[in-house]
């Protein structure tokens, strides 16, 4: 997806977006930037807001004109809240989410086209795209800071291509079904040890206990932490009555 799809900025003007459109693309993966307009990409505004991206604007490709922005892109898809065509290419994000896999996986290079702060894509601009696509606001306020919007769609892509985050990367292993029993069996023994649960009745207490620990999926180091917890707490209460430490009581069965 990244090598095939390039951000395409039509006569930006702020330095200050480009440079958080620059850690838009940082923190979702892209990095193919091209754009016209004004602006060199050495402006204070635009350095120090792409902070960790530099890298991202210092390779971003300044062109002269919208012909030499657009040319290269098998399909341009054009963000914009304004239709002035009913031609069967206005999008909402659900269709361009179809349209991009379908593009995508056909090997095409992709061009996400966006336009002026002020004045979005002019009507010869959107002309020129496959696909003009707009994105959910409130009706009563339509108009998006260009960052945002590049962030949505960049974010929105991101998302729906099922890459792990790195939150996600070697994630602990979900315990399996018989090593989760096996933690409320070890649960139950220290509350039966440590005289919790009455004794005339234990299951009574015991099915209020049970979905604490049941209703949820633990993963293995978790399961360890438990067993680890419960067991020694019961190992410790144990000592304790051998030692004359507690109170009188009469001693568990120490077999079980």
């Amino acid at each position: 997806m990244y090598d095939h799809t390039s951000l395409l900025l039509n006569q930006i003007e702020g330095p200050v977006n480009l440079g958080f459109i620059c850690r838009a693309m940082a923190n979702t993966g892209f990095s193919r930037l091209y754009y016209t307009g004004d602006l060199s990409g050495d402006e204070d505004g635009s350095r120090r807001f792409a902070v960790h991206a530099s890298e991202i604007l210092q390779n971003a490709q300044k062109l002269d004109s919208f012909s030499a922005l657009i040319k290269g892109q098998d399909v341009v898809f054009g963000f914009t809240p304004r239709q002035p065509w009913q031609d069967g290419r206005s999008l909402d994000m659900d269709g361009f989410h179809a349209n991009f896999s379908k593009v995508l996986a056909e090997g095409k290079r992709i061009g996400l086209l966006f336009g002026n702060e002020q004045r979005g894509l002019e009507n010869n601009h959107l002309a020129r795209c496959h696909f003009r696509v707009s994105l959910p606001t409130s009706e009563n306020y339509v108009s998006m800071n260009l960052a945002q919007a590049v962030l949505v769609v960049l974010w929105e892509l991101r998302r729906s291509s099922n890459i792990p985050s790195p939150l996600q990367e070697g994630a602990p292993e979900t315990a399996t079904a018989e090593e989760q029993q096996a933690l409320l069996d070890n649960i139950h023994r220290f509350l039966e040890t440590i005289g919790f649960l009455n004794p005339q009745n234990p299951e009574q207490l015991w099915r209020e206990v049970q979905p604490l620990f049941a209703t949820r999926d633990w993963n293995k180091r978790e399961l360890t932490l438990l067993h680890a917890i419960f067991g020694k707490a019961r190992s410790r209460y144990l000592a304790s009555l051998r030692n004359n430490v507690l109170p009188e009581s009469k001693a568990p069965d120490n077999s079980k």
